[in-house]
């Protein structure tokens, strides 16, 4: 019942104002017809004009002889008996020898001196005829604004062309005799859709702009554009299509009424059959609040509990008491909160004995066995003197030293998309630009590296302040390319790379040691780094199982500020750049 309350009123709703609206657009282009039949008869009223003055006695001979005195005693009181108040006459040349204007107003200095050269009038003075005759119309763009302009010869007894005379109509006057037996609102519109003339009630023209610029050569293929335009005192329903002159459309023409009746009819019938639709809906609505509220219970618990699924919450399960379909939704909720509870254990699970990277690829199943060749940064760190260091501590301290020590330097790496690759006694090993690719990898390693630098100096206060000795460490970075994949059997998998680069990498870190500085970076790298960084002097060495000679240079810092895309949670830098820092407490 309610569906048909509401879909009755749609259909009749939109029956009406489908009516109203026909009805509208039927007076919109009657008075877009009647105002092209206005125009027309302005163009025979200016050829009957020119007629008349072109073939009155003298007016050759007045011309020829640019006596500018005599035409205007033979034309003004033509003129004057006209409805027309602009007139212009050519020599042959196209020069203007009389330009008969009013005696007040706007138009009184109104002058263009290029006057002949209009299309209109080269048309006339080159002795033109077509289907049409010899006295052609246009619509004109002067100096003075816009003007409806009729032109015709005027032919001397010998029958040479002497001139000719143009009759023109400003567009002002004109849109007030289109709009004199009509009640809708004219618009004239250039080939752009700026508006030229309009009797629109708008603060600015501009705000009639067409967005279409192709507008006119869809008017001209016998498309009508309709739009509704925002107007002082209310809305129009515009219609543009063709300003027809002599035949051809040479601008874009809106006839526009107001909306106001249609809004009112429809506002009478919309109240009418909303009250039809509100008795019907009271009674629906008082079965259907019985049977809501029987629906309603158990789905609000199962909404609470979706909320609770939303905010990281699977500690909970659904019971609702039914056994009709919510009861099944109801158990099946609970199957995918345990699963969900599941899924969370097996990636906590993966997470503490692998990069998250990792373990979320290795979860989705992208994570094959097999390899793929892939550009990467690597990291390798190790602690100075760790044999002797672990001979002083017992197995439980030195596990927790360790665990200590490797949370400190893991988060430099993970903040920096790294990925720890593997643990090698005191040593780790980490990947930048696998599993996921990255094209700022070297940069990464390199701020990473300077990070675990400035925690290692807060380690190291923190051991001497519990009385331990401080400990030193040495990092190595090599770009370069390696096999990356997940190495191992179906039984026992892991992701690793493996490829001189890692070896490469291992002896570079070794290298510390002798050079007596903390970080390098091999020549790979820095050519990957950018300029934001500073490096000492290098040194060319060649690395065990290699036949040509690598740059190593010693890394000191950042250059001013260097951007790194690792963020921390409130969106702030993680790393904070170091400047050439005291290197001995490193060497």
């Amino acid at each position: 019942m309610f569906a048909l309350a509401v879909l009755g009123t749609f259909v009749v709703i939109r029956q009406v104002s489908n009516s109203l609206e026909q009805r509208f657009e039927n007076q919109l282009l009657d008075a877009g017809t009647n105002v092209n039949q206005t125009v027309l008869k302005v163009e025979q009223e200016q050829t009957e004009l020119i007629r008349l003055m072109a073939n009155s006695e003298g007016v050759s001979d007045a011309i020829t002889r640019h006596d500018s005195a005599a035409l205007q005693q033979l034309l003004v009181p033509l003129q004057v008996n006209s409805r027309f108040n602009v007139a212009d006459v050519l020599d042959s040349g196209g020069q203007e020898v009389l330009a008969l204007r009013p005696s007040d107003g706007p138009l009184a200095r109104a002058f263009d001196p290029n006057a002949g050269t209009w299309d209109v009038s080269q048309a006339v003075l080159s002795g033109r005829i077509d289907e049409y005759g010899n006295k052609f119309s246009q619509l004109v763009q002067t100096s003075f604004g816009t003007v409806l302009y009729t032109a015709g010869p005027v032919v001397t007894p010998q029958g040479d062309i002497a001139g000719a005379i143009l009759v023109g109509l400003p567009a002002g006057d004109l849109l007030a005799r289109l709009t004199k037996d009509n009640l809708a609102k004219v618009s004239i519109y250039d080939a752009a859709g700026q508006s030229l003339e309009t009797n629109m009630p708008v603060s600015d023209a501009n705000q009639l702009r067409l967005a279409d610029r192709n507008y006119l050569d869809s008017v001209r293929q016998g498309s009508v554009i309709s739009r509704t335009v925002v107007a002082t005192g209310g809305d129009y329903l515009e219609l543009v299509g063709g300003l027809v002159v002599r035949d051809q459309i040479v601008a874009g023409m809106g006839v526009a009424l107001p909306t106001d009746y249609i809004h009112q009819s429809s506002a009478r019938t919309r109240l009418f059959l909303e009250l039809l639709f509100s008795v019907v809906a009271v009674l629906v609505v008082g079965i259907g609040v019985f049977l809501a509220k029987r629906i309603t219970s158990p789905i609000r618990v199962l909404v609470e509990a979706c909320r609770n699924v939303a905010r990281g919450d699977f500690e909970q399960d659904v019971h609702v008491g039914v056994e009709d379909e919510t009861g099944i939704l109801a158990a099946t909720f609970n199957d995918m909160v345990s699963g969900l509870r599941e899924r969370d254990f097996i990636r906590d699970t993966f997470g503490r004995y692998m990069s998250k990277q990792v373990a979320d690829r290795v979860l989705s199943g992208d994570l094959k066995l097999g390899g793929e060749r892939r550009d990467v940064t690597l990291l390798m760190s190790d602690i100075r003197s760790f044999t002797t260091l672990s001979e002083t501590m017992e197995p439980e301290q030195l596990v927790e030293f360790l665990n200590r020590y490797f949370g400190t330097m893991v988060d430099c790496v993970v903040e920096h998309d790294g990925v720890v690759d593997k643990y090698m006694g005191d040593a780790i090993l980490a990947v930048f630009g696998a599993p996921i690719e990255d094209p700022d990898h070297a940069k990464k390693a390199a701020l990473a590296a300077l990070e675990m630098r400035q925690h290692l100096l807060a380690f190291n206060a923190e051991l001497v302040a519990n009385g331990h000795q401080p400990i030193r460490i040495g990092i190595g970075i090599n770009t370069g390319p390696v096999v990356a994949g997940n190495i191992g059997s179906e039984v026992r998998m892991e992701y690793t790379v493996i490829g001189d680069t890692v070896n490469a990498t291992q002896r570079i870190e070794d290298l510390t040691k002798e050079f007596k500085t903390d970080i390098l970076v091999s020549d790979t790298s820095l050519a990957c780094m950018g300029d934001g960084f500073v490096v000492d002097e290098p040194r060319f060495v060649t690395l065990r199982g290699r036949t040509h000679s690598t740059g190593i240079y010693p890394l000191v810092g950042c250059r001013g500020e260097v951007d790194s895309p690792a963020k921390s949670p409130s969106g702030k830098r993680v790393t904070e750049p170091v400047s050439f820092p005291d290197l001995s407490a490193f060497s």
